[in-house]
C-alpha cells in the first residue's frame, strides 16, 4: 500500500476532493480545470505519476506578499508564498495520504503520538496527563504543610 503504484481510483478520488478557488501554479491550471478533464487525461496523469516525475517539479514560484502593514518595499516586511503546480500538489496529496491511512488503520502509533492523523487528536492524552499531574499534586500524601 505504501509503495504500490498509484491506482486510477486513488487519482480520481483525490482530484474530486480538491478544494475550489485555490491559487494555481506556474502552468495556470486550476483544480476546477483538472476536475473537468477527460478520462484520457486521467490515464496520462496516471502514467506520469507511476513512471515519470517531471524535472520542472523541482522549481516553484516564490512571491513576497506584503504583511498587513506599510512595507515600503522592505522584503523583511513580507511573507513568502510558494505557488506549486496543481498537478504536483495532487501527487503530493496522494503520497502523503498513504502513510496517514496506514498509521490510522494499524494503530502503529502510541495515543500521544497521533497529532496530524485523520480522525485522531492528542488532546485527550494531554488532558489525561494534566489530570494525573493535578491529582498527584493535590494528594494529601504529597503535601508538605
Amino acid at each position: 500500500m505504501l509503495i504500490a503504484h498509484i491506482m486510477i481510483e486513488e487519482l480520481t478520488n483525490t482530484i474530486k476532493s480538491l478544494p475550489n478557488n485555490k491559487a494555481n501554479g506556474p502552468n495556470g491550471l486550476t483544480y476546477e480545470m483538472r476536475k473537468k478533464f477527460s478520462k484520457d487525461y486521467l490515464h496520462i496523469i496516471f502514467s506520469l505519476f507511476n513512471n515519470i516525475l517531471p524535472n520542472r517539479w523541482q522549481k516553484a514560484l516564490l512571491y513576497p506578499i506584503p504583511k498587513p502593514e506599510y512595507w515600503n518595499c522592505d522584503p523583511n516586511k513580507t511573507r513568502p508564498i510558494i505557488l506549486l503546480d496543481t498537478l504536483r500538489k495532487i501527487f503530493t496529496k496522494i503520497i502523503t495520504a498513504r502513510p496517514n491511512t496506514f498509521l490510522a488503520s494499524t494503530n502503529a502509533l502510541q495515543p500521544n503520538n497521533q497529532a496530524g492523523l485523520q480522525g485522531s487528536s492528542t488532546m485527550i492524552e494531554i488532558i489525561f496527563k494534566l489530570q494525573t499531574i493535578t491529582t498527584q499534586n493535590t494528594s494529601p500524601l504529597l503535601r508538605t504543610t
